[in-house]
């Protein structure tokens, strides 16, 4: 084991289930509550956000933000699940390789996202009139330019402390990226409450956490063998290596991401557009809140699960993912239970014009449990290697989502959009199955 010696690792876990999912959940318990406290803080800020700029302004914020997650999801090129994935597997059996894959992936991350970032900038203007419609929202969309690199390389940072299981440091990145978001946001809407001030404020804050970020990720580095050095013709074979998993998860992103922006887009040609994007936008933001304890414990899984397939513990990844699983239908059952009672007391906090929302949250609460199993799902599916079926798997979502949308927005609104999620999950869960049923033996990474 490599790094600071006060970090959560599982390297020397017993080789029972009960040892993997104890360490699964003393891993997941220290991202939990850095993900609970940055979460928190994030969520706290954005609601106060809702309420000081009102639903059409916020509608703005939340329209530029889905437009970067679309662009993102390309300068990602699927590097966070590929990354977690590889160094994982790479663990300390082989540690250059394992540090070539966490060199090459944040060169490659800088590198495409400052590309793309500058790109997006420089036509802010064409996106806000070609594609949102609105050519007031250039200003919004040139402020959110630097999200397109900071979003993707903090999930690149967070993939690879996680990969390390370097949970407690995963624990601190996600508790500092919320705060400093918040810090940020606050400072704006008391000096100058606006779209273009939230959302410069935003990516100041994301900024700060990739320099945090990085600085977590240098610490957990074994120094004497940080800087090791690869032949050239290794180099190329370990970026291959990466690319072969990096491609298909940015096709999965690629299909998703567009589908979730058009529903957007879809709702705010309705009357009274921006307005309604930011009754849903407050509405997904509480099913984010609902979904961070399963979701936040089930970040785990893939390293784990990685670590495992490598070392030939089949028995043990599988025992891993039939517990993990159980307690996500648990966490998310009862997360659903709570929303659907709470809805419009939760959407009212905003502020009374976001009480038209509590049907749109009360959708999306029964949407909680769809979601959490398919994060629980696809996890293994991309440890075991069955990238075609985790593929397959978001295509299915994506084209759901974006049917149901252009059907059920129209007649329906933000309501429509929210029935939309829901089904777009429940078929990717269906998709995704046989992960559940199989009892699959991979072979170990070479």
């Amino acid at each position: 084991m490599s790094g600071t010696t006060t970090d959560t690792s599982t390297e020397s876990t017993q080789a029972g289930g009960g040892g993997v999912l104890g360490a699964a959940l003393r891993g997941g318990a220290w991202a939990l509550v850095g993900t609970v406290v940055g979460r928190l803080a994030n969520t706290a800020v954005l609601l106060v956000a809702a309420a000081t700029l009102g639903s059409t302004d916020f509608g703005g914020v939340s329209i530029a933000i889905s437009t970067v997650l679309v662009v993102a999801s390309v300068s990602a090129l699927g590097l966070p699940v590929a990354a977690q994935k590889l160094v994982a597997e790479a663990g300390d059996r082989d540690v250059a390789r394992r540090e070539r894959l966490i060199d090459v992936t944040a060169v490659l991350a800088v590198a495409v996202g400052v590309l793309v970032a500058v790109c997006f900038y420089a036509g802010s203007g064409l996106v806000a009139s070609l594609a949102l419609g609105d050519a007031g929202l250039a200003l919004a969309v040139a402020a959110a330019a630097p999200l397109v690199l900071t979003t993707p390389f903090i999930e690149v940072l967070a993939g690879l402390l996680a990969a390390r299981e370097r949970f407690r440091s995963v624990g601190v990145l996600r508790a500092q990226h919320g705060i400093g978001a918040a810090v940020a946001v606050g400072i704006a809407l008391a000096v100058a409450p606006g779209t273009f001030e939230t959302l410069l404020a935003l990516a100041a804050g994301e900024i700060l956490t990739c320099c945090v970020g990085w600085w977590l990720l240098n610490r957990a580095r074994d120094p004497r063998v940080r800087r090791v050095r690869l032949p050239r013709e290794n180099v190329r074979t370990v970026a291959r290596a990466l690319l072969a998993v990096s491609l298909p998860a940015m096709l999965a992103s690629v299909a998703l991401q567009p589908a979730m922006w058009v529903g957007q887009l879809t709702l705010a040609h309705h009357p009274d557009g921006l307005a309604a994007v930011g009754l849903f936008a407050v509405a997904l933001r509480w099913h984010a809140i609902a979904l961070f304890v399963p979701a936040t414990m089930g970040s785990v899984l893939l390293p784990m699960l990685g670590r495992l397939r490598a070392t030939g513990r089949t028995d043990d990844a599988r025992a891993l993912f039939l517990r993990y699983g159980g307690l996500t239908l648990v966490f998310s059952t009862l997360a659903c239970l709570v929303l659907v009672v709470g809805a419009s007391l939760l959407m009212g906090l905003q502020g009374a014009e976001y009480l038209a929302g509590a049907g749109i949250l009360t959708v999306l609460a029964v949407a909680v449990v769809p979601t959490a199993l398919n994060n629980v799902l696809s996890q293994r599916a991309v440890a075991e290697g069955r990238l075609a079926l985790w593929v397959v798997s978001d295509v299915a979502l994506a084209v759901t989502l974006l049917v149901c949308a252009l059907l059920l927005v129209p007649r329906m609104g933000g309501v429509g959009l929210a029935f939309s999620y829901l089904a777009a999950y429940v078929a990717t869960c269906l998709v995704l199955l046989p992960i559940a049923l199989g009892r699959r033996r991979a072979e170990p990474a070479p």
